[in-house]
Order: structure tokens, then C-alpha cells, then sequence
């Protein structure tokens, strides 16, 4: 109960008389009439159907003749006695009343006994339904055992409804209670209590959709197409078998195991196959079914979620999408045999015997509202004809303009229709779009014969309301919720996202219609309830109707049965649906769970790389917090087969260098959580296979006198650290007889080999250590890594270096410049690695995936690098430079997002070495295509003319019977005609602006014609011209033409 402020707790004489009161208070509460005529009666508590709900009534007759404080009688949930505790006047006495759960009774089990609940109190009206409401959850406990509202009804309210919520002087009370099971209350989200309180499969059969955000659009439209029976069962027969299932790696069925994830597992399912999925759940699961992975195939991220989109856009596209899946499958069609009519569209003359007529198809009508009355005068002002006269008269072929009607007719409904009433409207006085909130009636049975073109063949056509779908709010957002009948006769549900409830006609139908303006001018007056009323007419009407032909709802609502669902969809949503329910009930166990890494002997040897292993790929475990090393050691039998007499275990603690070693073994059968120091997410440990004799080295183990060390062979053949074993030994050993112990045990084939040893400090850092001094002078403590190599004058590749590429190591991601936007491949390289060496890289790599291309080895030398545009994946317009200073860090940058960096390789037809004494020159060759280019090498001081065009020729050879000539156009305009013995020189091309540009020019030449020789003839032309270097038909300019030029005949050609 609610103690208002300034009260103090009774003195324990006090608090014993008010325990003896309210236990008589209570005796006076249970069924009957008392002294004064108040009677009371309480039914329940009766299960919803979910077996942790129950829902109890207590009606209260002479309520105006009540005390200050009421007790019900008390009803049993969960073994307590419960109550509901009533002050009609307040506590404190008040402008309301006030109401509580009470469960003080629990004391009587156990002191310490405790309930989490969510629980609702109501105030019923008219046909026992909620007036009022309030949710709250509560930990209800022997000393903490009631808790409601002080404000739960206004007097105020209870006056002035009397005839609704106190009848003949009678209230209803209604409580519904939900106990939680251990961990639900980690779940629940405070806003939604109410959706605790209800399980829609067994009081309506069907369930909701989750709101992602902005997706209740999307939800109303999904419930209305699932209820069209024929168009689900479509829907399942869509093939889909061969799409990836998502899978997790099973590395073990042991409880105590989490698999990791298959790679690929995010993979975003096809359009259909969500579809199928969310279809599947909302007809056999218990709960809201998320649309997510849905979403997710439409493309859409979370901003898209959070935007709200146009329910007909949506309608039209999914059906499309669907549609275009079907086809070719036993189910071809079956979209538009549902949902596609036809209409005809005519142009008739009025005086003459012309008319033109055009058929189209349709999969929904959009119909206005603005100006009608109903939705019969709707469909009459969509087939209305329009008079096309005066300056808007029509052109009739052969007739010129004449006065005609323009105007259309249907031919045939479909048996699914859907009607999209206009209800948002651009708005040229505001320059926006509006929302029409104008009233429109419509009806749950219309005859549509007569906006037929045959009028039906005079029989009627009747269609039956199936779904209403609502939008309330206004043009710059709101809410969509949806009415739907799901049999076309009987009982309406509400859908609205998560919650779905009994409705009536009224509430289906008439609410929606909308209401005039003038209708809501006077609710200033209004009491507050009914001018919310009124104001949410004036803003929820309908926006979407579908309709069901009369003759067609045997067929289309025929009820979906398990045979009507192929195998492969229920074995694949029936194994989602298990990994799922594992998944929560790892939620809902996780704080009473220990996460364990446990990295084994395999995962080190698995490891070829830096720090001893690699964390990620160790195996997860969760044990109970409370269990004992003993019952960990059985755990971990049971997973690796390692016997618990050969298990040493030992704590792994992050050490300041950012590396994680074990150092501390666990030997005492204590608890298991006790002993992590590190204080990581999950508790990491190493599983030691132990030795003959270990075991009694642990047992007497001494932090300060032990140590664990481990030991890797570096092989430099294969670029890679190999585990090879660990050992035990006391800090006061010399390291060059630990060394020794340690080669001969776990490296017998170094025997005679001269080694290197290494001390691991991190991942990327190593250093020597002295060999003479103990272990405890060399600072080696437990798990300390020390690295081994033979000493070799051939290696190529030292331990010390191997570690200096790691320190620099960067991953690289390349991409051929011809397909700019996938990756080809990446590689690991060393940040100082010279432009050359990435070359070489490119090359090996390229060569181990394509051996040859067009029967040609990959010559590193053939290839260019080109560097990415800032803040795009698009590469630069220029090669990037080649010299002895620019290494790999000059040539990467940030990449995009999160990725790894980015460059791209091109093949070239030269040898890039060749730059060094010449330079690329591009010169643009129209005749080939519109930007079509060539690039050649030329010297650096001076290239002849006709020697450059000779090099265009071969690159880029002109059609038979055409000659090359060299143009330097400038603002697209040719400014200058090269003589063939000319040479263009370095300095010339380097004064070249972005304006300027080389052109190689073509002319055809009539057989027989002589081709002259020599210099030839040059022209300065105007830079200001307009002259453009190509016609329109690819020839030289007119003015041009007429010249002769210094030139290069194509091979074919006469005097080539």
C-alpha cells in the first residue's frame, strides 16, 4: 500500500491492533450481503488460456454506501491468497479512488517468499468492458506485499459516466495478474506491460507484429494479406528450398556449449522467403512475430524502419514482388487471378463514328474521397465521363478535332479488391500535400454491378467487407492500425502492431468513416474523455478497404492446413523456431551463468600466429555461477575428453601489454567465479593436459617459486609460429637449461641444431634474453611464451623480422580497376614495403589464383596502382606515383567505413620501369567510340609526329580505307594541326591545361587517291572558334576537310 508522505510507522501495539482489524475487515469482505445491504461477489480466478495469466472480477453492489476501505474476498494464485483492497474515497482521502493488489498472505508460506508480477486493475463499464486501466509490475514480498494506485478513477468520472460504470449503484472491478518466471523480468519493457497481460492466440487465435520503429504501416497491410487464405497458400508454394539455411557451427551438443556461427550466417533471406517465414509465425506462434528479417530483404536498415512509408506503394510492390516469384512455378498466376481486374478506357466522339478504346489492368483502385458522400458516389465519380470540347477537344484520326467523351468502365473485379481512398492530397493554396479527413462512408456489403460495363449481365455483384485499414494522425506522421473480419461474417478483431483484440461493427466501420469539420468545432465544452473521442474521429478514418466477392469467400478464405504447407518450410521455421527459444532461455539464464573461454592444448596448436591463442575460436561454455571447481572438471570431461585426473586449470589475467596469459592454476574446490581476476565479460581459462608428475607439481604449487612457460618453434619456410608444448619449472633454474629440458622433451629434432631463443613480450615485439641468468632474474613468470628458431645462414626470413612485420602489418584489399567495385583479393603487407614489393605481391597472388591469363605469365612490371578517391571506393583519375622513396604508407589512406584499406591494380601494356625515360602520353581516338583513349609511351624530350601516330594505329586501329591525323584541340575547339615531320616536345605537353587535350583525327580516303608524303601542310586555326573536331556523322569538320595533313594510313588501306 501507498503510504503518503509525513506518515510514520505504527508502534508495534498499534500495528497488532491494525492487523487484528483488517483481519476482521477481511472476514466482513467475503461473499454475502452485511448489515448495511452491501453485497459483493468474485469471479475467478479463471487462466486466459496462458497458463501464467489469470483474470479475476469483483463486483461491489451499494457502492455509494461503502467504507473508507474494502478488502474482496481473497482468491488463491500460485498458493497465496490474494486480495483486492478498495478506498472508494481516497487514501488519502482524495478526488480519487483508489485500488491495490494486496498479497500479505504470502507471509504464511515463508517470511522470505516472494512473487514478481505484472499485474492490471480495471474499472469495467457496459458489457464488461475496460473503462479504465492501469498496469504496474512489482516484486510482492511478506514485508513489501501490496501496491496499485492512489490515483486510480477521478469522483469526477465515476459521476458523470454512473450509468456506464456504476449500474443499479453496482462497480466492476477487473484484476489480471501475470506471475513471471525467473529471468522473464529482465524482458519485459515498462511502455508495454499490457502486452505481458494479454496473449492474443487464445483469446482471439491470432497474434501481432512488432513495431521496429515506424513499421506499423507495413504491419496493418501484412495482417490484411495473411487473412486472404488463398493468397498465404500461395505463398508457401513459392520455391525457396534452396536457399542457405542459417546455421550455427555445432562443435558440440553438450548443454554447456554455445556453437559459434557458421560463416555466412547473416545472409539476407529473399523477399519470399521472409514473407513465408513471418506468414508460417503468425499462424502457429504464441507470441508477436518480429518482421525484421523482412525488412532486411527489402534492403531497408534501420533508418528506413524508423521512416514511414506509403502503405499502396508498399501493397503494389510486394504483390509485384511475388508475382514475379510465382512465375514458372505450380502457383504461376495465382497473384493476379486474386488480385488483377480490368478496365476499359474509351475516347468516343459525339459527331462522328469514331472511338478509340484501350484495355488495362489492375491491382487496385484509388478512389477520391474529397466531394463524396459514400463509396458508391466514389465509384461513380471514377467511371464519370469527362466532355472533351471547346479548346480541350479531342484529335480523332482522320476526323481532326472533334467533341468527344472521354471515360472508362470496368470489365471484370477480381475477387480480392483493394481500394486505396485518397486520403492525402497535394494542396496548391499551401503548396503541400494535405490530409482529407472529409467523411466517406463506406459499407460491409456494396453491390458493384452497375460501374461494370455489361452491368453485370443484370445479376447483382456483391462484395463483402474484409479488412479496414486505419491511418490516425495527419500528413507529417501518425499511426496505422487495422480492422479485419477475417470469415467476411462474423466477429471483427483489431490489429494493432502487438495487439490484437475483439472489436465491434461500430468500431470496424462506422468510427472510420471520418466526420465533417463542422463536427468538431464545439468540443471546447466537451468533457475531456469525450472531446478525445471526438478529436480521434476527426483524425483516424479509413485508408484502405479490401473487399471479398460474395461468391468468392468459400474459395479465397478457405482455412490454410498443415497440408497446405510444403515439409521444407516447416522443418526450417520448426528448427529456427528451437534455436530461438534456446537463445531466450539463455537470455533469460544469463545472470545466473558463468561464460567461460576455454582454450585447450588443440587451439594452441591450431594457432600459427602471435599470443598464444586466439580467443574468438576457444570454446564457450556457461556453468552455473554457483558451481565448484569439481563440477567445472566434469563439464569439462564431458566436452573435450580430457579425464578430470590429467585437467590442470588455470585463470587467465590480462596483463598491461594488452596480452592474456595463465598464471594462476585453480586447485581448491571452491567456486569457479570466485577465482577470476581479470574481471572480462567472459571468464577466460586454459584446460593444461597434464603430465606424468604435474599433477603433484600443482597440488604444491607456489606463485612466487612457479611457473608455467610455453614454447613455439618459428619455421621461416612457412612463415609461421608452431606450438609445441609447455612445462613446469622452478624460478630458480638457469633459462639455458630450461631451454635445454624443453628441446629435448617437446623439440627432439633441434637436437644438434643451433638455436635462437626468443622471449614473446606481445604480439608484435620480441626480444633476447639472457641465457645464463635464472628464470627469476630474466623476469619469466607463468605464462611467458619463449620462441625457438635454428640459427641458419640461408634463412631468409628471421624470427626478429617475422615479428617486425607483424608490428607493421597492414591488410589491404585490391580490386582490378576494370570491376572497381568488388574485391578480388587481400593481402597482409608490410607498411614500409617499397611500391616494387607491393607489385610483386599483387603478382604472386594473382598468379596462384589465374596461373596465366591469355596464356601470358603476370609480370609484376605490368601492373599500375591506383589509389581511391577520399571518402569514396572509386579509384583516382591518375596512376599513383612510382619512385624509391614512396612506400606502402604513402599509398594507402583511410578506407571507407570500417574496413580494411583499399587500392586497385590495373594491366598495362608496357613496362612500367619504362617511365623512368619516357613518359604516358593519352590521346583521345573519337573515331573508335565517344570516349575512347589510348595511352602510349613516348620520350621524355621530344616524340616525331608521325612516329606517335604510328603508336595510335597500332593501339587503336582506324576502319580500312582511313587515315590518322594529330590534332591539339583546346575548350573543344581544334587549335592546331601537326605536320608529320614534326616533333611535340616534353615541355609543349607539360604546359597542356585540363582544357587541352590531343586528338587522333580520321579521314577516309577514296581508292587510288595518292597519299602525299613529306612535311605536308599546317594551318593555325582560331582558338576562339566554334569549330568542333568531329561531325555528326564522325568526320572531320567541313573547313578541315578540305585541307591535306600530315598523315598515317590504316594497313589496309591503298598506300599504307
Amino acid at each position: 500500500m501507498v503510504v503518503p508522505q509525513g506518515d510514520e510507522p505504527m508502534p508495534d501495539q498499534d500495528a497488532q491492533e491494525e492487523r487484528e482489524r483488517e483481519e476482521s475487515e477481511e472476514q466482513e469482505g467475503e461473499e454475502g450481503d452485511d448489515e448495511e445491504g452491501i453485497s459483493q461477489a468474485l469471479e475467478g480466478p479463471v487462466s486466459t488460456g496462458h497458463p501464467d495469466i489469470f483474470r479475476v472480477k469483483w463486483r461491489i453492489r451499494k457502492f455509494s454506501k461503502l467504507p473508507n476501505k474494502l478488502y474482496s474476498p481473497k482468491f488463491i494464485m500460485a498458493g497465496v491468497r490474494w486480495c483486492v483492497l478498495l478506498f472508494p474515497k481516497g487514501n488519502p482521502q482524495s478526488q480519487y479512488m483508489s485500488t491495490f493488489l494486496d498479497s500479505k498472505h504470502m507471509k504464511e508460506i515463508d517470511r522470505d517468499y516472494s512473487l514478481n508480477a505484472i499485474f492490471e486493475l480495471a474499472v469495467l463499464g457496459a458489457e464488461d468492458r475496460v473503462f479504465e486501466c492501469k498496469q504496474a509490475q512489482h516484486l510482492f514480498t511478506a514485508d513489501d506485499a501490496d501496491w496499485g494506485f492512489q490515483n486510480f478513477l477521478r469522483h469526477s468520472v465515476l459521476s458523470e459516466q454512473a450509468a456506464v460504470l456504476l449500474p443499479n449503484d453496482t462497480i466492476t472491478i477487473q484484476v489480471t495478474v501475470r506471475l513471471l518466471k525467473e529471468g522473464e523480468d529482465r524482458e519485459y519493457r515498462f511502455p508495454q506491460l499490457d502486452l505481458w497481460l494479454r496473449d492474443p492466440k487464445s483469446e482471439t487465435g491470432f497474434v501481432g507484429l512488432k513495431n521496429q520503429g515506424a513499421t506499423c504501416y507495413m504491419n496493418s497491410l501484412l495482417q490484411a494479406l495473411y487473412h486472404i487464405p488463398a493468397l498465404r497458400r500461395a505463398v508457401y508454394q513459392m520455391p525457396t528450398e534452396q536457399e542457405a539455411r542459417k546455421r550455427q557451427r555445432t562443435e558440440s551438443n553438450h548443454p554447456a556449449v554455445i556453437n559459434r556461427a557458421e560463416p555466412g550466417a547473416n545472409t539476407v533471406d529473399s523477399v519470399a522467403l521472409a514473407l513465408q517465414r513471418v506468414f508460417y509465425k503468425l499462424q502457429y506462434s504464441r507470441t508477436s512475430v518480429g518482421t525484421k528479417a523482412l525488412t532486411k530483404s527489402f534492403g531497408w536498415d534501420a533508418f528506413d524502419a524508423f521512416t514511414q512509408h506509403d502503405v499502396q506503394e508498399l501493397d503494389r510492390v510486394l504483390c509485384d514482388n511475388l508475382e514475379e516469384k510465382m512465375k514458372g512455378t505450380p502457383v504461376d498466376g495465382e497473384v493476379p487471378r486474386l488480385l488483377r481486374g480490368k478496365l476499359k478506357n474509351f475516347v468516343k466522339c459525339v459527331h462522328v463514328d469514331f472511338s478509340s478504346v484501350r484495355t488495362e489492368e489492375f491491382y487496385d483502385l484509388s478512389l477520391n474521397v474529397k466531394g463524396c458522400k459514400d463509396l458508391k458516389q466514389s465509384f461513380a465519380k471514377y467511371v464519370e465521363c469527362e466532355k472533351l470540347d471547346g479548346e480541350n477537344r479531342y484529335m480523332a484520326e482522320g476526323h481532326g478535332l472533334q467533341d468527344a467523351e472521354k471515360g472508362c468502365c470496368f470489365l471484370t473485379f477480381p475477387p480480392v479488391l483493394h481500394l486505396h481512398l485518397k486520403r492525402f492530397e497535394y494542396d496548391p493554396m499551401r503548396d503541400a500535400n494535405m490530409k482529407i479527413n472529409d467523411r466517406l462512408e463506406f459499407y460491409d456489403r456494396i453491390d458493384l454491378a452497375e460501374y461494370t460495363e455489361d452491368k453485370a449481365g443484370g445479376k447483382p455483384l456483391y462484395y463483402l467487407l474484409h479488412s479496414v485499414l486505419v491511418h490516425s494522425g495527419d500528413v507529417h506522421g501518425g499511426h496505422y492500425f487495422g480492422f479485419i473480419r477475417p470469415d467476411c461474417k462474423s466477429k471483427w478483431f483489431k490489429f494493432n502492431d502487438e495487439r490484437v483484440t475483439p472489436s465491434t461493427t461500430e468500431e470496424a466501420i462506422q468510427q472510420n468513416f471520418g466526420c465533417e469539420a463542422e463536427e468538431d468545432n464545439n468540443t471546447a465544452g466537451m468533457q475531456p474523455n469525450v472531446r478525445n473521442r471526438s478529436l480521434n474521429r476527426r483524425f483516424s478514418n479509413a485508408y484502405m478497404l479490401v473487399y471479398v466477392r460474395e461468391e468468392s469467400v468459400t474459395e479465397v478464405l478457405k482455412t490454410v492446413t498443415d497440408e497446405d504447407i510444403p515439409p521444407h518450410l516447416k522443418t526450417r521455421f520448426d528448427f529456427e523456431e528451437e534455436e530461438e527459444e534456446k537463445k531466450r532461455k539463455q537470455r533469460q539464464e544469463a545472470h545466473l551463468k558463468l561464460n567461460l573461454r576455454v582454450a585447450t592444448e588443440k587451439h594452441l596448436q591450431e594457432h600459427h600466429h602471435a599470443e598464444l591463442v586466439d580467443w574468438t575460436k576457444a570454446l564457450h561454455l556457461t556453468i552455473p555461477k554457483t558451481a565448484l571447481l569439481s563440477e567445472l572438471k566434469t563439464v569439462l570431461f564431458e566436452t573435450t575428453g580430457v579425464p578430470k585426473e590429467k585437467q590442470g586449470i588455470w585463470t587467465c589475467c590480462a596483463r598491461t601489454n594488452n596480452t592474456t596469459r595463465p598464471e594462476v592454476p585453480l586447485v581448491a574446490n571452491d567456486r569457479v567465479v570466485a577465482s577470476d581476476p581479470c574481471g572480462f565479460a567472459d571468464m577466460r581459462i586454459y584446460l593444461q593436459e597434464l603430465r606424468p608428475t604435474e599433477d603433484d607439481r600443482l597440488k604444491r604449487w607456489d606463485t612466487n617459486e612457479d611457473c608455467l612457460l610455453f614454447f613455439k618453434l618459428f619455421v621461416a619456410a612457412d612463415r609461421a609460429l608452431h606450438y609445441r608444448g609447455h612445462g613446469l619449472y622452478r624460478r630458480g633454474e638457469r633459462l639455458e637449461r630450461v631451454v635445454a629440458l624443453a628441446r629435448k622433451e617437446l623439440m627432439p629434432e633441434l637436437e644438434g641444431e643451433e638455436v635462437e631463443v626468443y622471449e614473446e613480450v606481445k604480439p608484435d615485439r620480441i626480444e633476447l634474453p639472457c641465457m645464463d641468468v635464472s628464470l627469476r632474474q630474466a623476469e619469466l613468470q607463468s605464462g611467458d611464451i619463449l620462441v625457438l628458431q635454428v640459427r641458419s645462414a640461408e634463412t631468409e626470413l628471421t624470427c626478429r623480422a617475422y615479428y617486425d612485420f607483424l608490428r607493421h602489418k597492414v591488410t589491404v584489399r585490391f580490386r582490378d580497376k576494370a570491376d572497381p567495385s568488388v574485391d578480388k583479393f587481400s593481402l597482409d603487407l608490410h607498411s614500409q614495403s617499397h611500391y616494387d614489393q607491393v607489385l610483386k605481391a599483387v603478382a604472386a597472388e594473382l598468379a596462384a589464383r589465374e596461373p596465366a591469363k591469355g596464356g601470358r605469365a603476370w609480370n609484376p612490371f605490368r601492373l599500375q596502382l591506383w589509389r581511391p578517391m577520399a571518402h569514396t571506393e572509386s579509384p583516382e583519375h591518375k596512376p599513383a606515383n612510382r619512385s624509391a622513396n614512396v612506400m606502402l604508407d604513402d599509398l594507402i589512406q583511410p578506407a571507407v567505413g570500417d574496413g580494411p584499406f583499399l587500392l586497385f591494380f590495373e594491366e598495362v601494356s608496357f613496362d612500367i620501369k619504362d617511365l623512368e625515360t619516357q613518359q604516358l602520353l593519352h590521346v583521345k581516338c573519337p573515331y573508335a567510340g565517344k570516349d575512347k583513349a589510348v595511352t602510349v609511351l613516348v620520350p621524355r624530350q621530344s616524340v616525331a609526329v608521325r612516329d606517335l601516330l604510328v603508336r595510335i594505329r597500332d593501339h587503336c586501329p582506324p576502319p580500312t580505307g582511313a587515315v590518322l591525323f594529330l590534332c591539339h584541340a583546346k575548350h573543344s575547339a581544334i587549335f592546331r594541326v601537326y605536320r608529320g615531320a614534326e616533333t611535340v616536345g616534353f615541355q609543349e605537353l607539360g604546359r597542356m591545361s585540363e582544357a587541352d587535350c590531343l586528338f587522333a583525327m580520321m579521314a577516309h580516303v577514296p581508292p587510288g587517291d595518292a597519299l602525299l608524303e613529306g612535311d605536308g601542310w599546317e594551318e593555325e586555326v582560331d582558338a576562339d572558334s566554334d569549330s568542333d573536331p568531329l561531325d555528326e556523322d564522325g568526320g572531320l569538320d567541313g573547313a578541315i576537310e578540305e585541307a591535306t595533313f600530315p598523315h598515317v594510313a590504316s594497313p589496309s588501306s591503298e598506300g599504307g
